[in-house]
């Protein structure tokens, strides 16, 4: 049988030549992938030490495999009992680090939310409020407001909006998170 193992070994070649740095990211291997393998090696190291060079050799082959869902018998395409641990593992990190992955994008959904509601809540109060003054001052920087101000500008002159009432529309939606009235 033979092993194309071209993909383990530009990954190990990045990282040897200093490319991804100690243990860092490389152009061929994503974040997903990265965790994926660093977490089966650390739970490796536990329950079958001796295949952590497996890994170090094919471990992006073997994710690869273990994305691809494998062979119609279940098993990876590799054969061998030298790699049933290896295998395993790499299937129960890939899981978890999906698992973080989506807990992760939860998080960020339940603080955008957040943040979406005490902005709105900043407007509403500055609107309110006597000469426009607000002391809360949003978690808005001068260059995410200058943000603002150009997406606004685009989107508008984009919608047919004439260039003077794109530019006070821009003005205007920019000025809405700015603490001065």
């Amino acid at each position: 049988m033979h092993l194309d193992t071209s993909a383990a070994v530009e990954y190990k070649t990045a990282m040897d030549d200093g490319f991804g740095g100690s243990g860092g990211l490389s152009a061929k291997v994503g974040a997903r992938d990265e965790m994926t393998l660093e977490l089966a090696k650390n739970a490796l190291s536990a329950v079958s030490p001796e295949e952590l060079p497996l890994i170090d050799s094919v471990g992006s082959e073997l994710l690869c495999s273990v994305d691809a869902g494998g062979g119609d018998d279940g098993s990876l395409g590799f054969g061998g009992a030298e790699i049933v641990m290896s295998t395993a593992v790499l299937f129960v990190s890939r899981a978890v680090v999906d698992m973080l992955l989506d807990a992760t994008k939860s998080v960020i959904t339940e603080e955008a939310s957040g943040f979406l509601r005490r902005l709105a809540r900043f407007i509403r109060l500055r609107r309110a409020a006597p000469g426009g003054e607000v002391t809360e001052r949003p978690a808005l920087s001068r260059e995410h407001i200058e943000q603002v101000r150009g997406l606004a500008y685009e989107r508008a002159v984009a919608v047919g909006v004439d260039t003077t009432r794109a530019s006070l529309l821009a003005d205007a939606m920019a000025g809405s998170f700015s603490t001065a009235g």
